[in-house]
């Protein structure tokens, strides 16, 4: 059996694979943060990556090469423009990334899934991201990583993982078929409908169990251990021995879920991309559950 990539590294394993590189001219390690904030049109490079980040941390826009839609606002990247992009970065095929977040963790979760969709399974995030290794007292920079003298860009290609996607077509098939497991990420209020967003109509998918992303880390944003883990998703009525599928609001949040199976050894989980945006906008009303019998707003 392959053994799977750790979904996470602590501070204090990326902090001695620094000291090692620092005496080696290349390293394995590539080393990304994800600054992503709310608002889509904006990396978050002047407000996050430039004041502060791990040494040879590199600026990684997760907005880059997407374009988004008004029913999937976080779509999957275009393949030659990430392909050329990830080169410049000086990623290859044997570099282990390290994907950290300054502020919530979803750019790292989000980060993680798509180098894997995208054919690169030797990613890992940091736990508990750029404050955790602050408060355990390691340095942090505002000097931008240098390219090192006769840098190329790297032969990265990608080797789309059609598995771990699945389309609303495939969510609305499952209705019928019910081979996969749909885990919700939502906060309860969200997956009940006593909450929603305007224009999207309140409730979950027929059927869907719901895991919601905050119960998975501690209160330092760590993950939670492999015990604790379980037993949220067991106690949540999901089993794991079966297939899984995780939505959210718009695909980030859910691939929280996926990196936390993976923690516990459920390697492939895909990701319903559209998640309930998609879904709350364009199903069939009749396909909806509310919690709160209010769909005869939206009749």
């Amino acid at each position: 059996m392959t053994r799977l990539t750790r979904a996470f590294v602590t501070t204090h394993w990326l902090r001695e694979q620094i000291s090692k590189a620092s005496s080696h001219r290349e390293s394995h390690i590539k080393i990304l943060e994800a600054a992503w904030k709310p608002n889509i049109t904006n990396s978050g490079y002047e407000d996050v990556y430039v004041k502060d980040r791990i040494p040879e941390a590199l600026d990684f826009d997760l907005h880059r090469c997407v374009s988004s839609t008004p029913l999937i606002p976080r779509s999957i990247p275009e393949i030659p423009c990430f392909t050329d992009y990830v080169r410049q970065l000086g990623i290859r095929h044997d570099s282990h990334v390290i994907v950290y977040d300054a502020v919530n963790r979803w750019p790292s979760v989000r980060s993680w899934w798509t180098f894997r969709l995208l054919g690169h399974d030797n990613v890992s995030i940091l736990d508990g991201g750029l404050n955790k290794w602050k408060k355990d007292g390691y340095c942090t920079t505002t000097k931008a990583p240098e390219l090192k003298e006769g840098f190329v860009p790297s032969d990265w290609e990608v080797y789309f993982q059609e598995d771990l996607i699945r389309t609303m077509s495939d969510v609305m098939s499952n209705l019928f078929t019910k081979r996969e497991q749909l885990v919700d990420a939502r906060r309860e209020e969200k997956f009940t409908g006593a909450e929603w967003d305007e224009g999207i109509a309140p409730g979950h998918i027929p059927g869907a169990v719901n895991v919601p992303y905050l119960s998975l880390f501690n209160e330092d944003f760590t993950f939670k251990s492999s015990i604790e883990l379980e037993r949220i998703f067991r106690e949540a009525g999901v089993d794991l021995d079966r297939p899984i599928v995780s939505m959210c609001r718009t695909g980030v949040t859910a691939c929280g879920l996926a990196v936390a199976a993976h923690i516990l050894g459920v390697d492939r989980v895909p990701i319903y991309n559209g998640s309930w945006w998609e879904w709350g906008q364009i199903a069939d009303k009749k396909l909806q559950v509310t919690g709160r019998e209010e769909s005869s707003r939206f009749a």
